[in-house]
């Protein structure tokens, strides 16, 4: 029997009977809006969830809401997750099958102690008779007084790549520091009542972006980079906890994003000086 068989079946005894209704969610086929029916992609969502003891279960499935003559092209994809607890570890196990592939399923592994501040994540692959890990990361954070102080070590299997990230907090500030093979960057913070001022800088170049609030309503955001290259971003919150996000890249493009509850909604145009030459639409 296939991998993702033994996986549907265990989702569907385990949480057929707390499964919610499901909801519709569209979007834009490939990003490209062209003005017909067919540039939408509606999919429906299922989620479910149960408790067995101590564990917890949750599951999703989404598939096409359009008909189509090859009914295999109709489920997207499977998830499910389990939770549980034992001895102080948080224990987490996700799984994730692409239907059009039944044979693969992709493993995310999750254990975290909170009273050792020490958090592992292991990412893999399995087939029935083959498991593969991608990567995995230890993360281990300490408390200086009053600040946070963050090490987390990773290696990616698949690319041969070593790397660590050192955080530190203290509230107003925070410093990212990066570095692998291949790339060594620092990122710094500091955090005011009305604005925010973000440096990041690696050997490829730096950048500084300041984010000021305005009033209750308006946020201003310039960034500049060492290339010489400028965005502004403009963020106007709405009615109802909802949001208009506008980025604004001179000769090159224009970013609107529509926050909206449970929704999103993106609309890119392209620019070439003060002329539009393309848009994309997503919802």
């Amino acid at each position: 029997m296939k991998l993702s068989a033994i996986i549907i079946r265990i989702f569907f005894l385990i949480g057929a009977t707390t499964a919610s209704g499901p909801h519709l969610s569209i979007s834009i086929r490939d990003g490209s809006f062209r003005g017909g029916l067919d540039d939408f992609d509606p999919t429906f969502h299922w989620t479910g969830a149960s408790r067995i003891k101590d564990v917890d279960l949750s599951y999703g499935i989404i598939s096409a809401a359009r008909l189509t003559a090859n009914f295999t092209s109709i489920p997207r994809n499977i998830w499910a997750k389990a939770s549980t607890s034992i001895s102080g570890w948080g224990l987490t196990a996700k799984a994730y099958i692409d239907c059009q592939n039944y044979n693969n399923a992709d493993f995310e592994i999750i254990a975290g102690n909170k009273n050792n501040k020490l958090r592992m994540k292991m990412l893999a692959d399995a087939a029935v008779k083959n498991f593969h890990v991608r990567s995995m990361e230890v993360t281990k954070r300490l408390d200086l007084l009053g600040a946070r102080l963050s090490l987390t070590p990773k290696i990616d299997l698949d690319r041969n790549d070593r790397s660590a990230i050192i955080k530190y907090s203290n509230g107003d500030s925070d410093i990212k520091i990066s570095a692998s093979a291949n790339v060594q960057e620092v990122e710094i913070s500091h955090h005011t009542a009305f604005s925010d001022v973000k440096l990041v800088a690696s050997v490829n170049g730096q950048e500084m972006t300041v984010s000021k609030q305005i009033d209750d309503k308006n946020r201003v955001a310039p960034t500049i980079n060492s290339n010489g290259d400028v965005s502004v971003e403009w963020e106007r919150s709405l009615e109802d906890g909802s949001s208009l996000t506008t980025t604004f890249r001179p000769n090159d493009s224009v970013d609107i994003e529509w926050k909206d509850d449970a929704w999103t909604g993106n609309v890119n145009m392209a620019l070439d000086g003060n002329r539009i030459t393309g848009t994309n639409i997503s919802v």
